[in-house]
């Protein structure tokens, strides 16, 4: 069976971040890994970011967690697109290494794709909270109610964008189709 999701974390030193992201990753794919595949892509880094690959590579099976370092520090968006280029699935969910997911996300994205084969983007809607804090500083930000399938999301996202400045926020509540994005 092919794996549908590539879950991709990205990120540039900040260890314990990581160490809180994947804890919530392994908790959440618990009877999906089947289904995924993750690729940590990080920049060369000055903290114990490898202590924490580590151990990550330890609980994660091997074919299903494997690391991108780069050389020298490179830009988000390469670092995106070299995500995009090695998944050998059908979807792609850059997350950012700093993101709270909800446990139940990765099951409720999985059941979207398994369910809508044609989407080509899936958008979460997100609150955006206080760094370090879980106080809401923001309420979620599309004025969606219920489970939407939009065929022109354009104007949700222009919205999105012109408010907050293409903040990259916007990254972790994206799930691209690999076809379309190449």
């Amino acid at each position: 069976m092919n794996k549908l999701l590539t879950i991709t974390i990205c990120r540039f030193n900040r260890a314990t971040f990581l160490d809180e992201q994947l804890s919530w990753l392994a908790k959440a794919i618990k009877g999906l890994a089947s289904e995924c595949e993750i690729i940590l892509s990080y920049n060369c880094f000055t903290d114990n970011t490898q202590v924490t690959i580590n151990k990550w590579h330890k609980i994660f099976n091997q074919s299903l967690f494997t690391t991108n370092k780069t050389k020298s520090t490179i830009s988000v968006v390469a670092t995106i697109s070299h995500c995009f280029q090695s998944a050998i699935t059908k979807y792609a969910w850059v997350i950012s290494h700093d993101d709270p997911i909800q446990k139940r996300t990765l099951e409720y994205v999985i059941n979207i794709l398994r369910n809508n084969p044609e989407l080509a983007l899936l958008t979460l809607n997100f609150p955006r909270l206080y760094v370090g804090s879980s106080k809401l500083a923001h309420e979620p930000y599309f004025p969606i109610r219920n489970k939407e399938i939009v065929s022109d999301c354009k104007p949700l996202i222009d919205n999105y964008l012109h408010k907050n400045f293409g903040s990259l926020a916007f990254m972790t509540a994206q799930v691209y189709k690999i076809q379309a994005v190449q």
